[in-house]
Order: structure tokens, then C-alpha cells, then sequence
């Protein structure tokens, strides 16, 4: 029996004037909040929304009224596509990743292995997931396939049983914060 629950993203390029082909697989997602991640940038954001001044899209996609999404969390910690996903705010971005999303926040953004970041995903479609983490996927694969990479969504050869089974995750009473990569 084969696993079909992970995903293999990659893109082939041809060069130009080059007979090799380059592949380029993807390293990580991340998930850029239109917020910022200080004390006083989270309180600003919440003002904005309770005031209906604004809101972020990306905010509403992670979490809930109170507490970050657990079906989120559960995406986070089971790597999906194979990949770290991380949620990051505007202030917290490296200056490679702010240069390709070129201010368009909240955004989707996913790193190559290259070094290079790739927008996948506007605030136009942040919105038009309406906060819910299963349409954010079907627009993540949506864009990644739009920008030439390929999805596998199986690995034939990895029998379900040699697979780590996940855990259930156990019930914690402080609430997980933004996940920023080290």
C-alpha cells in the first residue's frame, strides 16, 4: 500500500543556450502577515480590525478568534509538501524575501533552493480564502503549478508503514505562537 498523504514539489528549467535542464525544488513556504510582530504591532492590528479599519487576510487564514487555528498547527508540525511552512510578520522578513514580495501583504512566498523567493500568493487570493486553511492549500498548489512546478502527490516506492505515524498532539495551555525560522 503507498502513502499519498506528503507531497514532492519541483521545477525544471531549461537555460537558455544550455543543452542541461536545472531542477529546482522548493525549500520552504512562508506565510508573510500584513502585521508586525511587536508588542505594539499586534495591539495596532487589533485596534485596526475591532475598529473595521483593516484586517489581515493571513491573520484570518491562521487563526481564530483567540488562539492560532489548530488545523493550521497541525499543517505546520506535519510539513506539508515536504517543506517547512512558516508565518511570519512584515518586520521579521529578510531583505531577499521583502524585495520579492515587493510590499504586496499579506502575501505567500516560497524559497527555493537557490536562495531565491518566489510569490505565490497575493492578498487578493489570501482573501479569497475567506479564512480557511484548506483553500490557502488548493491556492498554494494552484500557484506553484502556475509557476512550473510539479506536484507529486505520492511517493510509489515509500510503503504507508515505514512512515512515521503522527502523534496526537497534546493539549496545551498556552497558545503557539507565530513560527519563525531560525
Amino acid at each position: 500500500m503507498t502513502c499519498c498523504s506528503r507531497k514532492t514539489v519541483w521545477k525544471e528549467v531549461e537555460k537558455p543556450m544550455q543543452v542541461e535542464r536545472t531542477v529546482i525544488s522548493l525549500k520552504a513556504l512562508y506565510i508573510v502577515y500584513d502585521a508586525d510582530g511587536t508588542v505594539a504591532g499586534e495591539m495596532l492590528y487589533l485596534l485596526r480590525k475591532w475598529l473595521g479599519k483593516g484586517h489581515c487576510a493571513a491573520c484570518d487564514i491562521t487563526h481564530g478568534p483567540r488562539k492560532v487555528k489548530p488545523e493550521w498547527t497541525s499543517l505546520q508540525r506535519t510539513g506539508w509538501l515536504g517543506v517547512p511552512l512558516f508565518n511570519i510578520h512584515r518586520d521579521e522578513m529578510e531583505p531577499k524575501l521583502r524585495a520579492a514580495v515587493s510590499c504586496a501583504l499579506p502575501c505567500v512566498a516560497a524559497l527555493v533552493d537557490s536562495g531565491e523567493y518566489v510569490l505565490l500568493l497575493r492578498p487578493e487570493d489570501l482573501e479569497s480564502c475567506n479564512g480557511e486553511v484548506p483553500k490557502l492549500q488548493e491556492k498554494i498548489l494552484e500557484a506553484l503549478r502556475t509557476q512550473g512546478f510539479q506536484v507529486q502527490d505520492c511517493h510509489p516506492n515509500i510503503e504507508k508503514e515505514s512512515l512515521p505515524v503522527p502523534q496526537p498532539m497534546e493539549t496545551r495551555k498556552e497558545e503557539d505562537d507565530a513560527v519563525v525560522p531560525m
